[in-house]
């Protein structure tokens, strides 16, 4: 019996770059999707800076690239399909400008051990964890671009902070009161496993690269084999969902969320919410 075994032939290759020069020990992820399954590999690059990805599967791969005391690169997103079978990518990195931050509860007490996650324009650029006293500081960009810090205390909860002039922050977190379970169907019954939902929370949108790094916080956005999305711990407020299937798909729908209706949206009161959404067919 013959069996045809598929060997995965793409090649991607690059430079990191910081100040106009190459970076060297940078740690380079690659993230390749496919309709079945996701796959995340890494290298580092050496002392010219250059980086490569021997026998990438073809698809929508993503490449991202960090070290210390610079900012988290922009996503890089681009196909791999057919001919040619080489990408070249070149990822520049930037320095980040510390922004004295202080975390407390919805009492104004203050959090330790609170993770902070600074993101400008849907990118991940800088993570830090408070201190005793609540404080941290937090790299953000210089150059004024749009940015946000999400909030995750160790006990629960989300607080979003839209970051404007250089002043030190004071974060206050919403006590996680309520979860929320969703399901999605059809009109049939039947059940979309394995869905992805772009999350709005009183109106700021959760970019996909933040939903990925906040997933095992309570706050999975994929729906489970029952076709359901539970989140725990969350505060109140207005939530909104856009379910989407690729990582594509979703970074369409973060880019153009504020053009269109958002087809699920619902007020989340303190306590437990259940709602089911069914689906028409086309």
């Amino acid at each position: 019996r013959r069996q045809a075994i598929h060997v995965p032939d793409r090649h991607v290759v690059g430079r990191v770059i910081a100040d106009g020069k190459p970076l060297a020990g940078a740690i380079v992820s690659l993230r390749s999707e496919t309709s079945q399954s996701t796959l995340n590999v890494r290298a580092q690059s050496g002392p010219d800076g250059r980086f490569e990805f021997f026998g990438v599967r073809e698809g929508t791969l993503t490449l991202t690239a960090r070290v210390p005391s610079y900012l988290d690169s922009d996503a890089v997103t681009f196909e791999l399909l057919g001919s040619p079978a080489r990408q070249s990518v070149d990822i520049e990195l930037m320095r980040g400008e510390p922004r004295a931050v202080r975390v407390v509860d919805a009492k104004g007490a203050p959090i330790a051990g609170a993770t902070l996650i600074a993101s400008c324009g849907g990118n991940v650029k800088s993570r830090s964890v408070t201190n005793a006293e609540g404080g941290a500081d937090v790299a953000l960009r210089s150059d004024g671009a749009a940015c946000e810090i999400y909030v995750l205390p160790k006990e629960g909860s989300i607080a979003i902070e839209r970051v404007e002039g250089t002043e030190p922050l004071v974060i206050r977190v919403p006590e996680g009161a309520s979860s929320l379970r969703l399901a999605l169907k059809t009109e049939a019954g039947e059940v979309f496993s394995d869905m992805s939902v772009l999350m709005r929370i009183d109106g700021v949108v959760i970019p996909p690269a933040i939903a990925r790094l906040i997933a095992n916080r309570g706050f999975l956005l994929v729906t489970n084999e029952e076709g359901n999305i539970a989140l725990q711990h969350i505060p109140p407020g207005t939530y909104e969902f856009w379910p989407y299937r690729t990582s594509a798909e979703g970074q369409v729908l973060y880019a153009t969320a504020g053009e269109f209706a958002c087809p699920i949206s619902m007020k989340v009161l303190t306590g437990e919410n259940n709602a089911t959404v069914r689906f028409r067919a086309r």
